[in-house]
């Protein structure tokens, strides 16, 4: 970050590389950098005693998802409110409501409050869980 932290997006920054034993100057586009999770978006869905935040790259790394993959990571779940019967955690990966994708925190707040029985497809670790959020 310090290499680059004098550079604007969209600059080319040259670097001196050494490859089969001589010196090329490569030059590099530089790119706005991924969000990080403790910046991404995040959502307070009160009916459901649920706030969830935006799913990053660094999200979708650890849990080995395409990069196109859309959902969200539970980041708080209220001791009394419908997610926490369901059995929603923090950390939890939610990646459909009712099963459908959803592209925004906001389609997923309109999808989760519709039904009264929204079903999460969600994935804690390694396993795949549908729990169904009873308002």
């Amino acid at each position: 970050d310090d290499l680059v932290a004098d550079y604007v997006v969209g600059e080319e920054i040259p670097f001196l590389v050494r490859r089969a034993g001589k010196n090329t100057e490569i030059r590099i586009r530089l790119g706005r950098s991924p969000v990080r999770p403790e910046a991404a978006p995040r959502l307070i869905v009160s009916e459901l005693g649920l706030t969830v935040r935006g799913l990053t790259f660094f999200d979708r790394r650890a849990a080995k998802l395409e990069a196109k993959t859309q959902g969200a990571i539970v980041v708080e779940v209220a001791p009394d409110g419908a997610a926490s019967r369901a059995g929603l955690r923090p950390g939890d990966l939610v990646l459909q409501v009712d099963g459908q994708d959803f592209p925004s925190l906001s389609e997923l707040r309109r999808l989760s409050v519709q039904k009264p029985q929204a079903p999460f497809s969600i994935r804690r670790g390694e396993e795949a869980l549908t729990l169904r959020v009873r308002r």
